[in-house]
């Protein structure tokens, strides 16, 4: 979970963090939530080895144990909104739309990835997320 592409996945992982963990540490607490976030990064593993027994890419980021934490910010504030800059304009969109989307897009990207960024791997953490 310490290993990331490049600084952009890293800043990306950070600032999702940064925007939903907050919110979700303050429900679990401080002693549990870093249990938690490895919990979610091991279910992103694990689902990553089983989609790729033989395969030689490794599973590089944080990017399950985020996903991990963003599944549990919509079990814990689906009303929450989220302020999101569309175009150059400041909306806020509940956190379900945008998680919803933010989830689809990996998917979709994830279908036709060549990288270690595969679909199952979010789904792996944010499975164990929401049932954590």
């Amino acid at each position: 979970m310490f290993l990331h592409s490049g600084f952009l996945h890293l800043a990306g992982n950070m600032l999702f963090l940064w925007i939903f963990g907050d919110n979700v540490e303050d429900f679990l607490g401080t002693s549990r939530i870093s249990s938690f976030i490895w919990g979610a990064g091991s279910g992103r593993v694990c689902l990553h080895v089983l989609f790729n027994l033989h395969s030689n890419l490794p599973a590089l980021g944080a990017s399950g144990a985020i996903s991990g934490v963003m599944g549990a910010y919509i079990l814990l504030y689906p009303g929450a909104r989220v302020l999101t800059l569309v175009f150059i304009f400041p909306l806020p969109v509940p956190a379900v739309v945008f998680l919803g989307l933010w989830y689809v897009m990996q998917f979709l990207a994830g279908i036709d990835a060549s990288d270690a960024a595969l679909p199952e791997e979010s789904l792996g953490g944010r499975t164990s997320g929401v049932s954590c």
